[in-house]
């Protein structure tokens, strides 16, 4: 879901802060770009105060066992603890999440259970044992008398994802840990396991306990994924499918009464009311996807025949006429204008696009004109094309001199040049996860063969 985009936001800003704060050897960019980063995650959701907290926890830890504590890392913690501040100040309290919270300690530590032990189904030695390497490294970590930027940036992720997961498991002990959402935050979560596995890994059985760690997480995510495909994604789909019906109805008709009368499971967001609300915003309007975007209704020109068109509120805004056709049949639309975005997406049922078919539709202009010629005629489906239209008031023009064949076009959507070209990209994505693939097997390989050749003598001082 779109409204799901905040999750990946306030990690990825979180992830930025720490690496860019707790690495930096000055007030440099990345000390004040993730500075900045713990700001935005504030806005993004109220878990973006974690990062802040972490930051001030490991410098802090970090003071304590090094005594000492320099100019960049005092600002670092003050900085940190006022972005601490303005989240509890500006926290808000969104009503009916106080339901989703754990009720119980016990409560509480099922969840915490679930979700430490992912992706293997709530097993609580397994989310013991994944602790503790990271434990026994961070515990590594503290006892030195000073810390290096990645152990400190190790440490600073680790205070990060532990504080996620326990306000995670509070916060939604009721419900489910495992929402789809909060599984990301598990995955950095394994990532930081098995990190904590290979550092300054050189003996044997170091290797052989991440081998068989790394074979167990990949046990786990085969049945995690085999579980999703098999009973969540074909109720996700239906749903999809019905949402994307019920969305498209309402934009065609514009009826609130379309979203209100739908049960709430049936739309992309549980609330009528907050829908249209927002879908109100014409910021919001222009990145609507084409498939629920409300069509372009031009009326007919007043010198257009109208015979045999559906009345409105049909997304169908034109059709040859229904009845015996004995003569040329011209249908333009009204001038549209040149505001709209450059890319006009139609669906079309007929002969259009048969050669031998008198069928002609156009987008024209007062200096050009751009016929439409599919790739083969719809006949008894529907069929979609885009059009890049001309510069320009425009309008568009059907001419049916065909007695025989018959021809019906929708509403035109209009797209802009990353929407269209979005679309085109994806559905090409086989290609590009398979050129992803390869280009990540490459660079493997040659990271390997790197790795594996003798270092070469360095030539002897003249």
């Amino acid at each position: 879901g779109g409204f799901q985009s905040q999750v990946y936001l306030v990690l990825a800003l979180s992830f930025l802060q720490i690496w860019g704060v707790l690495r930096a050897d000055g007030q440099n960019a990345a000390w004040w770009g993730g500075h900045i980063c713990g700001l935005l995650a504030l806005g993004a959701m109220a878990s973006g105060v974690l990062s802040s907290i972490a930051v001030v926890v490991v410098l802090s830890a970090k003071a304590i066992r090094c005594r000492t504590l320099n100019s960049l890392e005092l600002r670092s913690i003050g900085v940190s603890a006022v972005w601490t501040v303005v989240a509890l100040v500006g926290r808000v309290s969104v009503e009916g999440h106080s339901g989703l919270a754990a009720g119980s300690v016990g409560e509480f530590l099922s969840s915490l259970t679930k979700a430490a032990s992912w992706p293997l189904s709530g097993q609580l030695p397994w989310s013991i044992v994944v602790a503790v390497p990271a434990i026994w490294l961070a515990i590594r970590i503290l006892r030195e008398r000073d810390f290096t930027a990645a152990e400190t940036v190790f440490l600073g992720m680790g205070v990060w994802l532990l504080l996620t997961l326990l306000a995670t498991a509070w916060l939604r002990g009721h419900g489910s840990p495992l929402i789809s959402r909060y599984l990301t935050t598990y995955y950095l979560l394994v990532g930081l396991q098995g990190l904590a596995l290979v550092w300054k890994a050189h003996r044997p059985w170091q290797h052989l306990l991440f081998a068989t760690w790394s074979g167990c997480v990949a046990i786990g995510l085969v049945l995690a994924a085999n579980s999703v495909i098999e009973k969540r994604i074909p109720g996700i789909a239906e749903r999809g499918e019905t949402s994307e019906a019920i969305v498209r109805q309402y934009f065609a008709t514009g009826d609130d009464a379309v979203l209100k009368d739908a049960a709430p499971r049936d739309l992309p967001y549980p609330s009528a009311d907050v829908l249209i609300e927002r879908w109100e915003h014409e910021s919001i309007r222009s990145l609507m996807p084409a498939a629920v975007r409300r069509p372009i209704l031009p009326s007919p020109a007043s010198h257009s025949e109208e015979t045999g068109l559906p009345p409105p509120p049909y997304p169908v805004i034109a059709s040859s006429p229904l009845g015996g056709q004995t003569g040329s049949w011209v249908w333009r639309s009204q001038r549209q204008p040149d505001s709209a975005l450059p890319v006009l997406r139609f669906r079309f049922n007929g002969g259009l696009g048969d050669p031998e078919s008198a069928l002609r539709l156009r987008i024209v202009t007062d200096q050009e004109e751009v016929s439409i010629v599919p790739d083969g005629p719809a006949r008894q489906r529907w069929k979609t094309i885009n059009v890049i239209r001309p510069a320009g008031e425009w309008w568009i023009e059907i001419e049916d001199s065909d007695t025989i064949d018959r021809l019906a076009i929708t509403a035109p959507v209009e797209l802009g040049w990353l929407s269209w070209g979005a679309e085109k990209l994806i559905k090409f994505h086989f290609w590009w996860l398979s050129a992803g693939s390869i280009a990540f097997a490459i660079g493997a390989l040659e990271l390997l063969r790197t790795r594996a050749s003798p270092l070469r003598p360095s030539p002897p001082h003249e």
